[in-house]
């Protein structure tokens, strides 16, 4: 799976499948705002933290003595999810205290960039809500304060064919994602899409990553998911729109997000109709379903290569 080098200024999640994807995407990140006179802030595992310690040294970094100074903060991430956390739920007040107060400070000095896997945590151990609900507490604070964000979550923890909807969501709190499809068959991707040409540029999207996974005996099928979806979006919900496909091995779920909260309802065409049958016809080659989501829905569907 290809890595990208993360953009200082964007809020970014990753979705990895090894851990060296991981330490190869973070490593040049923290690098790149410490040698340029930035602070970088670290909350993760133990285990993480080992690799990222190690890979900084590799490339000449004193991790330590920049600890010391004050230019790398370094958080355990479980230390400080319990930190924010009020009778097992997340408390905004705690977030704002711990989380906010960190960088508010930082950023007062200069650029902070910021990486975290509190949300992976919480995914891991169930609380896919509350994952999500931090994810969205991190975009309240980059909407007040200027600092680059990658979060990442291991790819084997959001397959869940019911987790759809909040992954997607996680994706839709992003500027980017990091990770893609390859050859093997998994991954993540999104994409942000606007209109009628958008809708063919949404079906050559999810078409291309399942070439990538070498998925093409089911293109037929997901052109039309797609394709009805979007379009549906584009239509009847008149907004911006958003597809995620995440693909585990011959399992692929795409979903389309869009800004409005009316659920679409499959209806019977008459012969003679235009319209009317996208549904019908998503319903015939896939299973499918929809959620509300804050300032809108998700319809999602699953086919099986």
């Amino acid at each position: 799976m290809a890595v990208r080098q993360v953009d200082s200024s964007s809020h970014v999640v990753q979705f990895y499948e090894r851990e060296g994807e991981l330490v190869d995407s973070v490593a040049p990140y923290l690098l790149s705002s410490l040698r340029t006179g930035g602070t970088a802030v670290v909350i993760a595992t133990e285990a993480h933290r080992r690799d990222f310690d190690a890979a900084l040294g590799h490339a000449g970094f004193d991790a330590a003595a920049a600890i010391a100074a004050g230019s790398l903060v370094v958080l355990d991430a479980a230390d400080t999810l319990a930190k924010l956390m009020t009778d097992g739920r997340l408390d905004t007040d705690r977030f704002d205290a711990e989380v906010g107060t960190l960088v508010r400070d930082l950023a007062s000095i200069g650029p902070v960039s910021a990486y975290g896997e509190m949300v992976a945590v919480l995914w891991e151990q169930g609380q896919v809500g509350a994952a999500v609900e931090l994810e969205s507490l991190w975009n309240g604070l980059a909407e007040k304060l200027p600092f680059s964000l990658l979060c990442a979550y291991p790819l084997d923890s959001v397959g869940a064919e019911d987790q759809i909807a909040q992954l997607h969501a996680v994706c839709h709190l992003h500027t980017d994602v990091l990770g893609g499809v390859d050859p093997a068959g998994r991954g993540v991707s999104s994409r942000h899409f606007e209109g009628t040409v958008g809708v063919t540029a949404a079906r050559h999207f999810v078409l291309g990553a399942i070439a990538v996974a070498g998925l093409q005996r089911i293109a037929d099928e997901i052109a039309i998911v797609v394709t009805e979806l979007a379009t549906n979006a584009v239509i009847h919900a008149r907004s911006v729109f958003a597809v995620t496909v995440l693909i585990q091995e011959d399992t692929v779920r795409v979903a389309v997000r869009d800004h409005s909260t009316a659920f679409p309802q499959p209806r019977e065409a008459a012969p003679t109709a235009l319209g009317g049958r996208g549904l019908g016809l998503v319903g015939a080659v896939a299973r499918w379903g929809v959620e509300a989501v804050t300032g809108g829905k998700t319809v999602w569907a699953e086919l099986h290569g």
